[in-house]
């Protein structure tokens, strides 16, 4: 069967022309060969033309071109179209790119209730030694200067309860499924991004990371 190409204005021809001058169906391109095409016209109002002239019936080459009403058309492009582009990766809904961008935040809120958490532990180990080394054998000079010093690192969880209250609230009330509203628990930040997804088994969302 020869290769054969509908020309005109409605949707369904092989070749569509979206302009008012060119015809419903206004002509047809038929492979006689390789290289030879039979252009015909369908009685169109506006006309085929070729180099300016009207015609009916006419034998065209590969690189030839020619005129649909106003319209110039290359055989070339009809025969050879330019492929389509590929389709772009479907992107994640509105709602995934919330969630995905919320749950990225929690990263700093784990990094800074550990902080907290660490420096608690060794500030209470740290004075809790301090108190023995003092009250022990050790000359009254160095018991001064070591009571001097982990005084200081006492300052560090002390002097700032408020900072550590808004830290604990920010875990507490934050460190949440941005989806589920579940809370993670003491599950690592790190933990969560190679799951990639909410630990409650009812919770169907994946962090895509």
């Amino acid at each position: 069967m020869l290769n054969q190409w509908k020309i005109g204005r409605k949707p369904d021809n092989n070749y569509v022309i979206n302009n008012p001058e060119v015809s419903k169906r206004h002509a047809t391109l038929t492979q006689v060969s390789d290289n030879a095409f039979l252009l015909e016209d369908h009685n169109s109002a506006a006309g085929t033309r070729v180099n300016g002239v009207k015609i009916d019936r006419i034998v065209l080459g590969l690189n030839d071109e020619f005129q649909v009403a106003s319209v110039t058309v290359k055989v070339k492009a009809i025969v050879n179209p330019p492929p389509k582009p590929a389709p772009l990766p479907s992107l994640p809904s509105a709602q995934a790119i919330f969630i995905q961008t919320e749950f990225l935040k929690l990263e700093s809120i784990w990094n800074a209730h550990k902080k907290v958490q660490t420096i608690s532990t060794v500030t209470t180990l740290v004075i809790t030694a301090a108190g023995t080394l003092i009250g022990g054998t050790l000359a009254p000079g160095m018991g001064a200067l070591l009571g001097g010093t982990f005084a200081k690192l006492g300052t560090m969880i002390i002097d700032k309860p408020e900072a550590i209250k808004v830290i604990e609230y920010e875990f507490k009330e934050k460190y949440i499924c941005p989806k589920c509203q579940s809370h993670f628990g003491n599950t690592p930040f790190s933990d969560l991004k190679k799951q990639n997804k909410c630990p409650n088994p009812r919770c169907k969302v994946v962090f895509i990371t």
